[in-house]
């Protein structure tokens, strides 16, 4: 074979030609979109990465505020637990101070009575749900109570104003015999 039989024509060259100016315009073509799209990939790596970064700073802010709540829970139930024990403290001054009050408004009403006898016909009287033990309103409750008890704390009032009972001796009996409230008493 001869070179000129294989030897392309000038019209052959001139497609070619083109033909190559064509492919490698599309080369650049593809090499530019293949740019492009690496460049649209980094972007939206970067805002993966990006958004990665906020979700880890969200992570770390919910997680801080969830030991704020569980801090603020903890507060929140000593607060509660003090309040209670206020609330029973409050509530025993309270009713120490109303049966105090009653006491004394009684003990006012009925001077030589002793505070005790007081106390324990108060005490029955509240058994027998005749009385409130720590009235809201003591005047009130001194008053009816006074009422309630007068029998009961008029006869428990020493005629000689106070103190133990005199000694009384039974008929026939030696004046010179020990009697109850002489039991350990000292002698001189």
């Amino acid at each position: 074979m001869s070179d000129e039989s294989t030897a392309p024509t000038a019209a052959e060259i001139e497609v070619m030609r083109s033909t190559v100016a064509g492919l490698k315009a599309e080369r650049d073509a593809i090499a530019k979109d293949r740019d492009t799209l690496r460049q649209d990939r980094d972007a939206q790596l970067g805002a993966v990465n990006t958004m990665a970064a906020e979700r880890n700073t969200l992570a770390s802010q919910i997680a801080e505020r969830d030991r704020m709540l569980a801090d603020l829970g903890k507060e929140r139930d000593a607060f509660k637990q003090q309040h209670g024990e206020t609330l029973v403290a409050l509530t025993d001054i309270t009713q120490k101070t109303r049966e105090r009050d009653v006491l004394d408004g009684l003990a006012a009403v009925f001077p030589g009575a002793d505070r005790t006898v007081i106390k324990g016909a108060v005490l029955v009287a509240v058994e027998e749900k005749k009385a409130e033990r720590y009235p809201e309103d003591p005047a009130k409750a001194v008053a009816a109570l006074a009422e309630l008890l007068k029998p009961q704390l008029s006869r428990s009032m020493p005629i000689n104003g106070g103190g133990p009972p005199s000694k009384i001796t039974p008929p026939g009996g030696d004046p010179n015999k020990r009697g109850f409230y002489d039991i350990g008493a000292r002698t001189r």
